[in-house]
């Protein structure tokens, strides 16, 4: 293979939507000896991919009506901690029409986000051996950060293994 067929194959990779090349990389990857667990994540791949796309989508819609809400409703200052007086002006914030907006929004985002993460849960803490897991953790970690982390250690564990060995 020449210098410029790596580097058009390369570039034809990198061009590939991830979930594309999760799919092929799990095809491959699911014949060899991977662990249960992880050929079992593995296998989550094209149905979760595009639920971390629609909820980065959400998340994003959501944050904006957020910064809406609150340039047109600032919080109460949060240094008076006379709970009684912050009912009233809670109770009035959260029926402003852009505070409404805010939360609407949000609904959709967390149902998916709970949805998201009881689907990864059980295998977040387990150890990933094969790099195609271990992205599909960092993908997962980039929309959902309490799992960034898992993936880093486990990115972490493979570069020893394979480049200190």
């Amino acid at each position: 293979m020449t210098a410029s067929t790596r580097r058009a194959a390369l570039g034809a990779i990198f061009a590939t939507p991830l979930a594309s090349v999760t799919a092929v990389a799990l095809t491959g990857e699911i014949a060899s000896d991977l662990p249960d667990h992880e050929a079992r994540f593995l296998a989550l791949a094209p149905v979760l991919l595009p639920k971390l796309v629609e909820y980065d989508r959400l998340w994003a819609e959501s944050t904006q009506l957020y910064s809406v809400a609150e340039r047109a409703h600032p919080h109460p200052d949060p240094r008076v901690f006379d709970l009684d007086a912050l009912k009233e002006p809670a109770r009035r914030l959260v029926a402003a029409p852009e505070w409404i907006a805010y939360l609407d929004a949000r609904r959709p985002a967390d149902d998916l986000d709970s949805d998201i993460d009881e689907t990864v849960a059980p295998f977040m803490d387990l150890a990933m051996v094969s790099l195609s897991a271990i992205l599909l953790k960092y993908r997962i970690g980039m929309t959902l950060p309490q799992y960034e982390d898992d993936a880093i250690s486990d990115l972490s564990r493979l570069a020893k293994e394979v480049l200190c060995a």
